[in-house]
């Protein structure tokens, strides 16, 4: 696992249950909120077995290699935990 895979598995297991907002360039993702997750790629047919990073969103979910993650979560906000 490089030190990059690292940092975004460790970002994804301490935030997994805190929303976050993207507000970034991507027009289709502006303002959506979700949560992040981890997938290992087990693709039957062809699989990597890369570890993957993921923001599901309301709509849909996106799925990003290690370096688009990392970008883009500096474009997202925390939202504040309701208590």
């Amino acid at each position: 696992m490089s030190y990059e895979e690292n940092v975004a598995m460790i970002f994804v297991k301490e935030h997994e249950k805190q929303k976050y907002t993207y507000l970034g360039n991507n027009q289709n993702l502006k303002d959506k909120s979700g949560y992040f997750f981890l997938l290992e790629d087990k693709n039957c047919c062809a699989p990597t077995h890369d570890l993957l990073f993921g923001f599901n969103y309301k709509e849909n979910e996106k799925i990003m290699k290690v370096d688009e993650f990392l970008d883009f979560v500096k474009d997202c906000e925390p939202e504040p935990i309701n208590r």
